[in-house]
């Protein structure tokens, strides 16, 4: 009967802390998980090697027997057959090896006697402003795994995401625990965001505030001609509908862009066209 070096299964040193030890084991049990290596017969060896590791060294006081145990270990088959034995005739099938039987005896393990759901995990995805608008997708590392995450147009700042059965394994037969993923959506610079609205400011120059005429606005998707009425003031606000970001539950739907006019001062203007200005002031002035 061979003997078992749980540490070295685990990758793990005799003096490894409880909580290096569930770390390494949770990294390699997504690993060499079945669910990820359909037929593979030497993947689920591996799984089954280290799910015993790890009820043995995740268990103080089976810890602290195997570490004693030396070279000794031998000194445990004889009893391990009496429970073979009972195995047998109980017409039972072991989820270990006789190695760990013949040590601590015919016993289910503590994930083996009920179902538990394994451990959610959770990560964050950064996007831009124009890939909310759009839709994106993600790679992400998990453990050494890659998934792809696909974003749906719209997604919010904040918003979660759930990826059912892509967290640790579970115990006993119990489901994968659930993948929870956090977007980000970086800020722009120049719009932002209010729900499905978007707020920008649109430079407007001082003829065409006094004088009115059009003005061409931009959104994040598209452009829109304006009429700027005569003696429009600065921060004047246009509401163009249908032109902000699209609904994350119904994509076709899509919010509005309110476009602040900001009135730009011209600068180094010739001194003709000063002068221009300065004779339109005293006129302004003497009819006032």
């Amino acid at each position: 009967m061979e003997y078992k070096d749980y540490y070295k299964v685990l990758d793990v040193n005799k003096t490894s802390s409880q909580d290096e030890i569930k770390k390494a084991y949770r990294k390699l049990a997504v690993k060499y998980h079945p669910d990820k290596n359909p037929g593979n017969p030497t993947a689920e060896e591996r799984f089954k090697d280290l799910n015993e590791a790890y009820d043995v060294l995740s268990d103080p006081s089976k810890r602290q027997k195997y570490d004693n145990l030396g070279s000794d270990w031998q000194q445990y088959s004889a009893r391990g057959s009496s429970y073979h034995y009972r195995r047998r005739r109980r017409n039972e099938s072991s989820h270990f090896s006789d190695f760990f039987e013949s040590f601590f005896g015919y016993e289910e393990p503590s994930f083996r006697r009920r179902p538990t759901k394994g451990q959610d995990y959770s990560a964050q995805a950064t996007i831009t402003l124009e890939e909310a608008f759009s839709g994106t997708s993600r790679r992400l590392n998990l453990n050494g795994t890659r998934l792809n995450l696909n974003l749906k147009p719209g997604i919010v700042d904040g918003q979660v995401l759930k990826m059912s059965g892509r967290g640790a394994p579970g115990g006993g037969g119990g489901p994968a625990g659930d993948l929870y993923v956090t977007i980000n959506v970086g800020k722009h610079n120049k719009f932002t965001r209010k729900g499905n609205d978007l707020y920008g400011d649109e430079p407007l120059d001082a003829l065409t505030a006094i004088v009115g005429g059009s003005l061409t606005v931009h959104s994040i998707s598209k452009s829109a001609n304006i009429t700027v009425p005569e003696g429009t003031d600065s921060n004047k606000t246009f509401r163009l509908k249908g032109m902000g970001m699209p609904d994350y539950n119904n994509p076709a739907m899509r919010g509005d862009y309110y476009a602040k006019l900001v009135i730009k001062v011209p600068k180094n203007l010739p001194e003709i066209d000063k002068t221009i200005l300065r004779n339109l002031r005293i006129k302004m002035d003497n009819q006032s």
